[in-house]
């Protein structure tokens, strides 16, 4: 008895997938949509280790410019208002970038600081740029 409730149980769903369209062995696979990679956000930080009047001008409200490989400006911002942090001063700053291969961040007129991803993922996006 317990067989043939299987085979007539068995039977009404493979009628019920040929009435839909589907039959046995050629259903496909449900397809998702791609999910991007999620865009890295920057929460880095500007630090100088003497925290003069000159210094400490020199890091707040200051132009951050981001740059790939290939010299392209990806992403720019300027740093909030500095604190001091003894023995030095800092200047937080954020931004969302694409994601590339490497980047070069620059404060103000400084030379950039060039970063691979794999480096600044492993710094949770969170740079520290020291101004000398």
């Amino acid at each position: 008895m317990h067989r043939i409730l299987m085979l007539a149980a068995g039977a009404a769903l493979a009628s019920a997938a040929v009435a839909c369209g589907q039959s046995r062995g050629t259903h496909a696979a449900p397809t998702r949509a791609a999910t991007p990679a999620a865009s890295p956000h920057m929460a880095g930080r500007v630090v100088v280790a003497d925290c003069g009047a000159a210094d400490f001008r020199a890091i707040s409200q200051q132009a951050v410019t981001v740059r790939d490989e290939h010299d392209t400006i990806i992403g720019t911002t300027t740093t909030e208002p500095a604190f001091a942090d003894a023995p030095g001063c800092y200047a937080p700053f954020t931004l969302d970038l694409p994601r590339t291969a490497f980047y070069q961040v620059a404060v103000g007129m400084h030379p950039a600081v060039r970063y691979s991803y794999a480096e600044l993922a492993a710094q949770n996006w969170s740079p520290t740029l020291t101004l000398s």
